[in-house]
């Protein structure tokens, strides 16, 4: 059976972006995680499941380290999620930037990376 663990819409004021003005002002972020398990028995304790406490402090350190482009954000924190849970069948990481640079009147800018 598929075991799926995920976090969704967490919030952080990070400064990443192309340009300087975004890396001074900084700017809301939002970011999704999944985690996908094969498992063949019931998860009693916190050793055989996925902690969303890792994923969520994933998260959080790598938006608090500035990058010009939010793909390379992504990138990071799916390379240290397949770090940590290597028996995770899929992974999936998004993470959404609402009016990117003061462009565009509405919507969100997002990129998605998954293993």
């Amino acid at each position: 059976m598929k075991y799926i663990t995920a976090l969704t819409g967490l919030e952080f004021y990070s400064y990443h972006g192309l340009y300087a003005e975004e890396q001074i002002l900084g700017q809301l972020f939002k970011v999704d995680m999944k985690v996908t398990i094969d498992i063949d028995k019931p998860i009693t304790y916190i050793e055989d499941a996925v902690d969303y406490e890792i994923l969520f402090n994933t998260a959080k350190e790598e938006m608090a380290v500035s990058q010009e482009l939010i793909e390379t954000v992504a990138q990071r924190i799916l390379a240290r999620l397949q770090n940590h849970f290597v028996t995770a069948t899929s992974i999936e990481v998004t993470i959404y930037k609402p009016n990117p640079a003061g462009v565009f009147k509405s919507g969100v800018a997002s990129v998605t990376f998954s293993v």
